[in-house]
């Protein structure tokens, strides 16, 4: 192969690896810090204790980037969340305790506006935010 073919051969695989690496746009991420409260009603047992009562959940979250902490309380639970958001999906685990029993659970929530639709320990909650005081 001639020098020149070489050349025109190594800037069209550099073309075609640049190409490739190229990915697509990243989504925005959501503001979701804040506190949100919802009405808990688990259908099934979480959180390795027995079927806890319906009452009103409240999460207060803290937000870097995408990162997402923060505590969460409900009737005879309570505990930390640990997050990552990608687009509008935030997934993670709640470390939680009852008054007899602690666990780690996943969970996945879809951040609507001001809403945060989530699956936790295969109970559905939804949370919507609380605006802060001014």
């Amino acid at each position: 192969m001639s020098q020149a073919k070489a050349r025109v051969h190594h800037v069209v695989l550099g073309l075609i690896l640049a190409a490739c690496a190229t990915s697509a746009p990243a989504q925005p991420v959501p503001n979701i810090g804040g506190t949100r409260v919802g009405e808990f009603n688990p259908v099934y047992e979480t959180f390795n204790t027995v079927l806890l009562p319906r009452s009103q959940a409240r999460v207060r979250l803290t937000q870097t980037g995408r990162n997402v902490t923060g505590d969460f309380s409900a009737l005879g639970l309570s505990g930390t969340i640990n997050g990552r958001l990608d687009g509008n999906q935030l997934t993670g685990s709640m470390d939680g305790q009852t008054a007899t029993t602690a666990a780690n659970v996943r969970f996945d929530a879809r951040v609507e506006g001001d809403t945060l639709r989530a699956i936790v320990d295969n109970n559905p909650i939804t949370l919507k935010r609380v605006p802060a005081a001014r």
